[in-house]
């Protein structure tokens, strides 16, 4: 099957896949790795909070070494900072990290709209994508506007599945993605996400048009502004890119 025709198998969270593959996957480290990403982004674990080997063999029913492997698979992504004798937490973003992150991130979703763009006519892609367009194009009264939060992760997965670059998927800091979102939540007000949901209603739009070029021009430009929106209200250092 070529590439540009695969439907489904990525995901926002690639190099974590929040999606465990079945019941007998349960016990096993990335299931509990996955699942703790999937806390953080639910803010059942915030940056800088501990974790405990008992904790989480309780929360999720496995043993000391299951939890272990699992530290240290969210260890290696950037996610957890385990030291000795002081345990594990989950890992905050300095101001360098989160620049750091925004100019990756920003670099691979832009490839990723272009690709979706260049794929969109193959398969199902323009009938899924535009199901998610059309929840993000409703409309948002105030009280419903954090469920852009989730929305928005819908539609990610869908584009990347359109997008069928399975290196990009590799790629992807997914799961430090997910500590962004947790850490700065609380900073977002109801005018910042009014102007995400036209940012990815406009990214929707270029890529149902097949236009790579403006899919891509879009997507950046929507993950630098939400540096823009986000960064100045937590680092006074912080300063818009030239």
């Amino acid at each position: 099957m070529n590439l540009r025709q695969r439907n489904s198998g990525a995901s926002a969270d690639a190099d974590l896949p929040l999606r465990s593959a079945g019941r007998d996957a349960r016990g096993t480290p990335e299931h509990v790795a996955a699942a703790i990403v999937r806390r953080i982004l639910q803010r059942r674990y915030k940056p800088g909070e501990r974790i405990t080997e008992i904790e989480v063999g309780k929360a999720f029913e496995v043993g000391r070494s299951t939890v272990r492997e699992a530290v240290r698979i969210l260890s290696a992504s950037g996610v957890i900072e385990a030291t000795r004798h002081r345990g594990a937490a989950i890992c905050v973003l300095t101001e360098a990290d989160c620049r750091d992150l925004l100019d990756v991130i920003e670099v691979l979703l832009g490839l990723a709209a272009r690709s979706a763009a260049r794929n969109i006519e193959f398969g199902d892609n323009r009938p899924r994508l535009n199901r998610v367009a059309q929840v993000l194009g409703q409309r948002h009264i105030a009280r419903d506007l954090r469920n852009v939060l989730e929305e928005r992760l819908d539609f990610y997965a869908v584009m990347l599945s359109i997008a069928a670059n399975r290196e990009l998927d590799r790629a992807l800091p997914a799961a430090r993605a997910q500590i962004f979102r947790a850490q700065f939540y609380e900073h977002l007000t109801d005018d910042d996400l009014r102007a995400m949901i036209s940012e990815y209603r406009g990214i929707a739009a270029a890529i149902l048009e097949g236009d790579e070029r403006k899919a891509e021009r879009r997507m950046r430009e929507h993950v630098a502004r939400t540096g823009d929106r986000l960064m100045p209200r937590v680092f006074k250092h912080w300063r818009k890119s030239a």
